[in-house]
């Protein structure tokens, strides 16, 4: 019997984490969407930063920063556009691990008051848009290498979507 019950207990905890989702907190719009269509149903995604919301402009509230620290991986753009970045660093700890999603990703060029300048608003290119996607791709299976062809199958089928 003790056997048994021991056996329930194994196959239940196992169910358990196998069910488990990889927790992304997403400090934009862009990055939220890329966690959807990469992640799927594997991974639930906690946009901090909801649509209306001027990223050049925010503040994290202290439920803003509850929620970060318990995720698993925070997604943000890069390229200075999250200003407050540092303070909510310092404020979450290590508790999370922050996905610059812009990092390898070169600056567009803009031209402003005759002179070109560096653009951060990486997003606006679709080949940038694949670049970030197999980034978050790349920390989702680190995460969580379990769900390793999920995140595979459906950067690619993302991938394809950003080409139409």
């Amino acid at each position: 019997m003790k056997r048994i019950l021991g056996i329930v207990i194994v196959s239940v905890a196992f169910l358990a984490a196998a069910r488990a989702e990889l927790k992304v907190a997403s400090l934009s719009t862009i990055t939220t969407d890329i966690a959807h269509n990469v992640g799927g149903d594997k991974v639930k995604v906690i946009p901090i930063i909801k649509p209306g919301i001027d990223p050049h402009e925010f503040q994290p509230s202290p439920s803003d920063v509850k929620e970060i620290e318990t995720a698993d991986l925070v997604l943000f753009t890069g390229k200075g556009i999250e200003g407050y970045l540092v303070k909510l660093e310092e404020a979450v700890g290590n508790t999370a691990k922050f996905v610059d999603a812009g990092s390898p990703i070169s600056s567009l060029k803009l031209e402003e008051e005759g002179k070109m300048v560096e653009d951060p608003h990486w997003w606006h290119s679709i080949e940038n848009m694949k670049k970030a996607a197999t980034v978050v791709e790349k920390r989702f299976i680190e995460a969580d290498p379990t769900n390793k062809t999920t995140y595979e199958k459906n950067l690619a089928a993302y991938i394809t979507e950003l080409k139409e």
